[in-house]
């Protein structure tokens, strides 16, 4: 069995792993990430996306969607090639809000004022929570606001 530990300063394992909603897949999808080259593709995504944002805010960043299995992501009804794989060096997704401010406000501030680059920036703003990938090079800085 997998115990939880620390990713970076203010995130675990178990937290960028998660699933509320296919707790069935848990155990499969901690054992996918446990190895390489999943343990450092999350690790990367991690300190680029997360820390920079928590560090830039100074507020509590809460991750609901990190890194899925083939499995999990299939259960979720994600798309084949989806950044929350982590399936290709560079790739890496979150789903994350925060109490601190609404979704649409840190939303904004991503745009607008963080020094991060991003593959896709999708802010949902009835379902409380926004979408963000590593850069690919390629078609990179997308938002999409989902009401």
């Amino acid at each position: 069995m997998i115990k939880d530990f620390k990713i970076s300063e203010h995130f675990t394992f178990f937290e960028l792993t998660n699933s509320k909603d296919h707790p069935e897949l848990l155990s499969a999808n901690r054992e996918h990430f446990s190895v390489q080259p999943f343990i450092d593709r999350l690790t990367v995504a991690c300190e680029y996306l997360l820390e920079t944002m928590r560090d830039d805010l100074n507020i509590p960043i809460y991750v609901l969607s990190g890194g899925r299995c083939p499995e999990l992501n299939t259960a979720v009804g994600g798309v084949p090639n989806s950044q929350h794989l982590f399936g290709n060096l560079n790739d890496g997704a979150f789903d994350i809000h925060t109490p601190a401010m609404s979704i649409t406000e840190l939303g904004n501030y991503i745009a607008d004022q963080s020094s991060l680059c991003w593959h896709q920036l999708r802010i949902y703003v009835k379902q409380n929570f926004i979408h963000i990938g590593m850069p690919r090079g390629k078609e990179d800085g997308q938002v999409t606001v989902i009401k």
